[in-house]
């Protein structure tokens, strides 16, 4: 890896960076980049661009995994799940543009636009059905499909800092469009391009600490994201519909002496009536009280 970040001028900075990887598989050497410039315009404001591309490390059951599976209700049928070592690795490529300006010495906003594109994705084709009586067996190989995602947005983030609170808020917004995506894994596969509802339009929430005096302190924090929908092609009738959907965090830390903190923390308040990600577990409100003991200065 080589890094190099070079001071222009008083105003311009500039960093970049290179980076080979070498796989037992695949093959073929991958190499990442990222290069970065910020140009301050202002005392008080400084535009930033960056261009990055990084690349998935191989996963060993694509690569190598070589199993039958027979399903003992059914031991007719048999499928056969193939990888491959010399499949190319999922690459994803960033560009991002971004602005802050610093209203005060502790009030500022920083705005990012942002552009990635994902490709080669890696699934398990249905490529064939063989008829060996007694047996039907159903042969899956791994490989990459021609299914591209492109993802564009904005993200604000302001912050706000006093001498004993501090605030920061935040949002992203954002589109994501899918291209040559699959309706199904039999080969040969039927592509479609399609706006993604898998992923959420906006995104945001807010950090709040609260510091009133040297004994105590409180801390919340909220994530909101909106209603999304997750669909397996693979598996039938298969899909998850999360509506919009908060979850706050609060703490309060009550500073007994210099060496014993004692806290009281109320987490996962959500208006959530299903799990955070597809097909998990609820995450239920739960109830801390801890101590933090510190045998010396």
């Amino acid at each position: 890896m080589l890094r190099s970040d070079y001071q222009a001028s008083s105003k311009l900075r500039l960093i970049a960076a290179i980076r080979q990887d070498e796989y037992n598989v695949p093959s073929d050497k991958y190499i990442s980049y990222q290069l970065l410039s910020t140009y301050k315009l202002e005392t008080d404001t400084v535009l930033r661009a960056g261009i990055n591309r990084a690349h998935r490390s191989p996963f060993i059951v694509e690569r190598y995994v070589d199993i039958d599976i027979i399903d003992p209700n059914f031991p007719e049928f048999q499928s056969v799940f193939l990888g491959d070592k010399e499949m190319d690795l999922t690459t994803i490529n960033t560009i991002e543009l971004g602005f802050r300006h610093q209203f005060s010495f502790n009030n500022w906003m920083d705005i990012e636009v942002f552009h990635n594109q994902i490709e080669d994705f890696v699934s398990p084709v249905n490529t064939g059905i063989i008829f060996e009586a007694p047996s039907i067996i159903i042969t899956n190989q791994y490989q990459v499909s021609p299914t591209k995602a492109e993802q564009i947005g904005i993200t604000v983030d302001w912050r706000y800092e006093a001498l004993n609170w501090d605030l920061n808020t935040f949002f992203t917004i954002q589109k994501t469009k899918i291209t040559d995506q699959f309706t199904n894994l039999s080969a040969p596969l039927t592509l479609k391009d399609t706006n993604d509802n898998a992923t959420p339009t906006t995104y945001g929430g807010f950090n709040a600490n609260w510091h009133p005096n040297s004994m105590w302190s409180f801390n919340s924090n909220l994530y909101f994201m909106q209603d999304h929908e997750i669909k397996l092609k693979k598996t039938r009738g298969s899909s998850q519909d999360f509506q919009n959907w908060f979850t706050l965090n609060l703490k309060m830390t009550h500073h007994s002496s210099k060496l014993v903190d004692v806290h009281l923390a109320l987490k996962n308040l959500s208006n959530r009536t299903q799990s955070q990600y597809y097909r998990s577990d609820k995450i239920d409100p739960i109830l801390l009280l801890g101590i933090d003991m510190r045998f010396s200065d």
